[in-house]
């Protein structure tokens, strides 16, 4: 015979007159037995108590099933910002347009020269995969000049100034992202236009010119250094070169191509 203990999760077995000794134990179990009690004690059938546990032991199982399922669900939604490194980047950057001096084939300069000029830009990355030691990410800088650049003494036939606007997809690789400073490498290219000021003596000059540009470039960007309502913020400093198709400077120059190298440093926001 069966019998539960009042206030106890378990089940005394009694067994007949004439048995060995030993054979008479607790068992413990999980089963909260229903109020079938008659002075404190309830009185089941063995088949009955077998029963129960089995489907105590069966809704144990499935409560445990779903949990882990829970759990690895939980994991996935997650995402990797909150267990460690960051997938998102944003760059917001200041600095200075350097531009070597250019041969012009014709006219009465034959070469031009160039002042250093305010250069503003944000980029994005994405994280693509890696891990503590180099990751690569996917993104886009867009960099243009608020203040133009101006070519020093420039004659009467040749623009004398202009302003650009780059916007370029790029691949950035970098060298142990989690560590408190990461250098990086960075590749890429797409569009870029120049926008001319009209020459003195060429009051038919058509200023415009739309072409397209290599960027290639490093830099160091630093761990958290502080944050803003809770969004980590960083430091990132570069050098890029975006080698691209030349401005109109309404004489032919020598090379189609031209360097525009730019020096820049700024905040970074993860997210």
């Amino acid at each position: 015979m069966l019998l539960s203990v009042p206030g106890s999760d378990q089940l005394e077995v009694v067994l007949p007159k004439g048995a060995r000794q030993g054979q008479i134990r607790r068992v413990k179990t999980r089963v909260i037995l229903k109020p079938l009690a008659v002075t404190g004690i309830s009185f089941l059938p063995r088949d009955a108590c077998q029963k129960m546990g089995e489907i105590g032991d069966g809704k144990v199982k499935k409560s445990r099933f779903f949990l882990s399922a829970f759990a690895a669900l939980l994991t996935a939604l997650v995402p990797s910002a909150a267990r460690g490194q960051k997938k998102n980047e944003i760059g917001l950057v200041m600095g200075a347009t350097v531009t070597p001096s250019r041969d012009l084939l014709s006219g009465s300069a034959g070469k031009v020269s160039f002042d250093s000029s305010l250069a503003l830009g944000a980029e994005y990355d994405r994280l693509l995969f890696g891990g503590s030691k180099v990751a690569a990410y996917g993104g886009g800088d867009f960099l243009a000049s608020p203040l133009d650049v101006k070519l020093s003494n420039p004659p009467d036939d040749v623009i004398g100034q202009y302003a650009y606007i780059f916007l370029t997809p790029h691949v950035r690789v970098k060298f142990r992202p989690q560590a408190a400073v990461s250098p990086w490498l960075l590749f890429g290219g797409g569009y870029a236009r120049f926008l001319e000021k009209k020459p003195v003596s060429a009051p038919g000059f058509v200023p415009g010119t739309n072409t397209g540009t290599l960027v290639f470039g490093g830099g160091i960007d630093t761990s958290t250094a502080f944050r803003v309502l809770r969004v980590p913020i960083g430091f990132r400093a570069e050098v890029r070169d975006f080698y691209s198709g030349s401005p109109n400077y309404n004489q032919p120059a020598g090379g189609s191509l031209q360097h525009n190298v730019i020096l820049s440093g700024g905040l970074l926001v993860k997210f």
